[in-house]
């Protein structure tokens, strides 16, 4: 602010008088006999004075063409001041750098403050209620997969984002796969953060509309204490690999529903359980393709299926047996109906294996030869 220059401007402030009560502007009134407030120079120099000492302070020079130096000074007042700010300690008050998301996930910076969006992104997000995640062969895997409007591409990025980023606090996750063919293998390893359960689940009605197809490669594999339960779709393999691989003490799959088409190659099967991994049928399902075993269990792994439908269909061939425990494998099937016909050996017991019908007599399960035990291998 420039101060007033006009002739008959003082050089010189007036002498200011004594401060009185604090009072307030006003026009006046003629017909109450009120004076308009006249307003004084000194009061008028202080008001240039306040004015002007925060452009002194800034160190804005006064210009008289420029009505912005207040503004400006006022600017260059808190910038001086943050500036003077001290960086914040544990022990200092003072100013703070966000973190980016990268920093906090690191969690190696001491300085940087944790925003709760960076805090998210460095922990699991913890359910309140159950949740739905969507996948369709017309999905992406930089979507976040949570409509169907929204869908992943491979159920492989469904289960790392679960796996990976939530705490289940005891609820469950469906994936739901849209009708259509998928080839990539699906891993779940280590247990789930938080109980609870996820589920796959395909077409109930038509679960062979949902074909998880896969290459040279298990069609789902359960490691390291996993657990997850399959519906409504079905399963097959090209040139080699399990539908179903279930490995390591604590390691679960239950299933309801499926379709078991064919598991290609030598030594591969619908579904096998081993070093302790369980496989359990809950519900009625298909078998509809061939493959060297439908059950296999072996390295104490073990197998359930009990009191439900398998219908065969098309007469599958199993190179090997339809069931087979083997070094100290179980399987327990018992109470089951088995609608169609296979070829094949009926089942195999070897190396201490155990295979359990609870009395289903040697014809129980499906298949063109009768079954055999071997070396400690048991059967009843």
């Amino acid at each position: 602010m420039f101060r007033i220059d006009t002739d008959t401007a003082a050089a010189s402030p007036p002498t200011r008088p004594a401060a009185g009560t604090e009072k307030h502007f006003t026009e006046g009134d003629p017909q109450t006999a009120t004076a308009a407030t006249i307003v004084p120079a000194w009061w008028l120099n202080m008001i240039q004075n306040e004015i002007r000492n925060v452009l002194v302070a800034a160190g804005v020079t006064p210009d008289k063409t420029d009505d912005t130096q207040l503004a400006d000074a006022i600017a260059l007042l808190i910038d001086a001041a943050v500036d003077e700010t001290p960086d914040a300690s544990t022990t200092v008050k003072g100013k703070v750098e966000l973190a980016t998301n990268a920093e906090t996930q690191a969690g190696t910076d001491a300085v940087r403050a944790v925003t709760p969006a960076g805090l998210r992104s460095a922990t699991r997000e913890r359910l309140t209620g159950n949740r739905s995640y969507y996948v369709a062969t017309t999905g992406s895997d930089s979507a976040d997969g949570l409509a169907i409007g929204t869908p992943f591409l491979t159920i492989q990025k469904a289960i790392d984002t679960i796996w990976a980023n939530l705490d289940l606090a005891g609820y469950t996750v469906t994936i739901n796969i849209a009708d259509g063919t998928y080839t990539g293998a699906t891993i779940c390893t280590g247990r789930l953060v938080g109980g609870g359960g996820v589920i796959l689940s395909g077409n109930a009605g038509t679960p062979a509309n949902v074909l998880v197809n896969v290459t040279a490669n298990n069609c789902i594999a359960v490691r390291a204490g996993a657990k997850i339960s399959l519906q409504n779709f079905k399963l097959q393999t090209t040139t080699s690999g399990h539908c179903i691989y279930c490995q390591d003490a604590g390691s679960y799959v239950d299933y309801t529903n499926m379709n078991f088409g064919v598991a290609a190659g030598s030594g591969y099967s619908h579904m096998y359980a081993t070093q302790a991994g369980t496989v359990k049928g809950i519900g009625n399902y298909t078998i509809s393709g061939a493959a060297d075993w439908h059950h296999e269990a072996s390295f104490g792994g073990f197998i359930f299926c009990s009191s439900i439908t398998i219908t065969v269909s098309g007469t599958p061939a199993f190179g090997i047996a339809f069931a087979e425990a083997s070094s100290l494998g179980m399987i327990r099937a018992s109470g089951n109906t088995y609608s169609g016909s296979a070829t094949g050996k009926r089942y195999n017991a070897v190396l201490n294996g155990v295979i359990d019908t609870v009395s289903g007599g040697a014809s129980y399960f499906p298949g063109g030869t009768s079954g055999t035990t071997a070396t400690g291998g048991q059967y009843q």
